[in-house]
């Protein structure tokens, strides 16, 4: 924006102002979400049936992106006869929108020009007219059209859209054979068809690369069925004994069909469309199908109303392991004991229940999405040469003799109630075993492989989960309920596959959220080591800085009803754990993190080395260590850095390293999570409307946040430079006729 010199025609420097303080909230906009929802029942002897529809409207906060989300479903059940039950449901769901926000660090992120690369001097609201003129639909206008991207010119033109249907339903058959035994045949359906779009804009810039325009269509079908056949039966023999007994056998398939084509550049600006490609379609398809057949029991027994034993048994054949071991067996067995049915407890003792169960899982994955054909053999698309293509066999050895991934879990837990309900108490402690876990071992090249596919590792997982609940104050008008919880996760390493000591950098008995970083030399005093020239010294080993998972997370919810008024708000949040911060280490590379603006900036600006680390230079002596880093001898004499530096080098240097412990955080927060208050209209006051019931609702959520981490939410545990977290306002009418 710099003026033009009448005489010379070159352009005049502007002073160095701040003119992009508020450059985040001057680009980002007020969102806006509105959920309109209706539903009718009818019901009868022979039957029921529900039909709803609803559409949800989400403006977002970055410029030119929204979502459109409509649904609709009906459902019913009807008697065919006094044997036979038939139960239906349908639900069809549509998401649009023309273009959603990209998250994730790199220049396809709004934050990454905004928050991190684009100095104070400049001013976005200044950007608005992103084209240069003359250029339109050939070159963006930007303070910098080497590196980055003009915030509203990527809004605009650098579009990601999608439209998705969805649906799925069931149809169920029941016959009554007796009055204890039902046969059901169950078929279910999930299916729905994707379309992506991707407009990349002339002159877009990607780390450096301009582009020549870019368009991409991909498409996606995927189809789950599932069809069960299952005898239930129930019978009570006697007040004190009761059973209920279940065999069925199941088949479920999933086909996943996913298909994508690409321009090579465009030769018309701003014409998206396969055909206008400058170069040759690239373009690309798979098919997935996956298979499990399954039969499955489950036993439970009453015996005095009061105590409770349930067993289950169930056998999957995979189609995503190799034959020889792709059946497998998992049953799982529970009891529980209501005490306060079986015996008389003291007048405040209201209820008490103990429970415990263990089960097995078996699984080929333990993510239900992993790529199915992960552990059969299967070609890659390669490189094309010449105009002729080719393909790739994998790089990891299969192994035809893998297991399936197990885990043997058992849980314990008590329920307690006190004063006719008044208190409540629950806690859980539960306990996993994870083992035959498929893990990729390196292999020498000389095989043609990198690595080798197999079972190893074995982990153990275990938590405690505790709520207390209670009612403090209840009279005739007023009463406040209040519950609070809080748990703790652990992951441990228990076994190394192949009997080995480390697995990067963990020993057996290690909580796997060990955090391992580079960090710089210190002293046993803890103070960093600098070199003769005045920046700290990398330490040669990987060092221990923290846990990431928290030591605990806590919730609180209170509820306030007054008559027809009712207060509501819950308070979250974790306790504990670190993260690494994105965000904050890439504010102190780009200089945009408000610790930078000191006077050794300004100093470094104008040449001057003024900035002496704080710590010590070594002044004599040797250390020595052992293969892990530990000392073993230290013959080293300190005395004070005193070394002037210049303050930007030593920011360029330290900071923004990376992977060094100054970028990890604590992420201890508290958050008041929500907050409802909602009116119920007297019913008297309705007695002559066709309207049955009105409540109104005012809500706010993400009101308030305490946390010790800066410039950043730490609720997500993790920062890659996301969108920001938002505080939002509602109003919510709820009519019933």
């Amino acid at each position: 924006n710099s003026p033009k010199d009448p005489v010379t025609g070159k352009l005049t420097p502007l002073p160095f102002i701040s003119r992009g303080k508020n450059n985040v909230s001057d680009f980002f906009q007020t969102g806006l979400i509105s959920s309109n929802n209706i539903s009718i029942t009818q019901s009868s002897d022979k039957g029921a049936f529900r039909a709803s529809a609803s559409h949800i409207y989400q403006k977002g906060i970055v410029p030119n992106t929204d979502l459109n989300n409509s649904s609709f479903s009906i459902s019913g059940n009807y008697k065919l006869s006094e044997a036979f039950t038939l139960d239906a449901r349908l639900n069809y769901n549509r998401q649009f929108t023309k273009n959603f926000p990209e998250t994730g660090y790199g220049p396809t992120n709004y934050l990454y020009n905004l928050v991190l690369w684009t100095g104070a001097d400049v001013s976005v609201a200044e950007l608005r007219d992103y084209w240069v003129p003359g250029k339109e639909g050939i070159q963006q206008r930007n303070y910098n059209n080497s590196y980055y991207n003009n915030p509203y010119f990527q809004a605009y033109e650098y579009l990601r859209g999608y439209d998705k249907d969805n649906t799925f339903g069931s149809l169920n058959l029941n016959y009554k054979v007796t009055p204890a035994l039902n046969i059901q045949f169950r078929n279910g359906i999930n299916g729905y068809g994707l379309n992506r779009t991707y407009k990349e804009p002339m002159s877009y810039i990607g780390y450096g690369n301009k582009s020549r325009g870019q368009f991409t269509l991909a498409t996606g079908n995927y189809i789950d069925l599932a069809t069960d056949l299952i005898a239930d039966y129930n019978h009570t023999f006697t007040e004190k004994f009761k059973i209920h007994a279940q065999v069925g056998g199941s088949n479920y398939y999933r086909n996943n069909k996913y298909g994508s084509n690409n321009t090579d550049g465009l030769t018309i600006p701003g014409f998206y469309n396969l055909s206008n490609s400058a170069n040759p379609i690239q373009g690309t398809n798979f098919v997935e199908e996956r298979r499990t057949s399954s039969v499955y029991g489950v036993l439970d027994l009453e015996f005095l109303n009061g105590i409770y034993v349930s067993a289950t048994g169930r056998n999957d054949i995979i189609s995503t392991l190799p034959t020889a071991n792709n059946s497998f067996f998992y049953p799982s067995v529970s009891s529980s004991v209501v005490v306060s049915q079986l015996t008389q407890l003291p007048d405040w003792f209201s209820y008490l229940k103990a429970r415990g169960s263990w089960s097995r899982v078996s699984s080929a994955t333990l993510n239900d999405n992993a790529y199915t054909y992960s552990y059969l053999p299967s070609f890659n698309k390669g490189v094309i040469w010449n105009n002729i293509p080719s393909l790739t066999f994998g790089d990891a050895l299969l192994n035809s003799n893998l297991n399936p991934q197990t885990s043997d879990s058992w849980e314990f837990g008590v329920d307690t109630r006190f004063l006719k309900n008044r208190i409540s108490m629950e806690a859980t402690y539960y306990q996993t075993r994870d083992y035959n876990n498929i893990v990729s071992i390196p292999v020498s090249i000389s095989t043609g492989y990198n690595s080798q596919l197999d079972n190893g590792n074995v982990y153990q997982r275990k938590g405690f989960e505790f709520v207390l609940s209670g009612v403090p104050v209840r009279s005739t008008d007023f009463e406040w309920n209040v519950a609070l919880n809080f748990s703790q996760y652990r992951r441990y390493l228990k076994e190394i596959y192949g009997g080995a000591e480390t697995l990067n950098f963990l020993k057996v008995g290690d909580r796997m959220d060990r955090i391992f970083t580079s960090v710089y030399q210190t002293n046993n005093q803890g103070q960093i080591i600098y070199g003769s020239n005045g920046f700290p010294l990398n330490d040669t080993f990987s060092r221990y800085v923290g846990d990431q998972d928290p030591d605990w997370t806590y919730g609180i919810e209170n509820t306030f009803n007054y008559k027809n008024l009712s207060l509501k708000f819950l308070v979250d949040g974790r306790i504990g754990g670190m993260m690494y911060s994105t965000t904050n280490q890439k504010m102190w590379w780009g200089g945009t993190n408000k610790g930078t603006l000191n006077q050794y900036r300004v100093d470094a600006n104008n040449g001057l080395s003024t900035f002496i680390g704080d710590g010590v230079v070594v002044t004599g002596g040797q250390a020595t260590y052992d293969a892990n880093g530990n000392v073993v001898t230290d013959t080293r004499a300190f005395a004070p850095n005193t070394k002037a530096v210049n303050y930007i080098d030593y920011m360029t240097n330290t900071s923004n390293g990376a992977y060094n412990n100054y970028n990890y955080f604590s992420q201890t927060f508290l958050k008041l999570r929500e907050t409802t208050l909602t009116y119920q209209v007297p019913a008297k006051l309705l007695e002559k409307s066709v309207i049955k019931g009105i409540n109104v609702s005012v809500v706010g959520r993400n009101l308030l946040l305490f946390s010790k981490m800066p410039n950043v939410d730490p609720d997500p545990a993790t920062d890659n430079l996301q969108t920001p977290s938002t505080r939002s306002y509602g109003l919510n009418l709820n009519l019933k006729f």
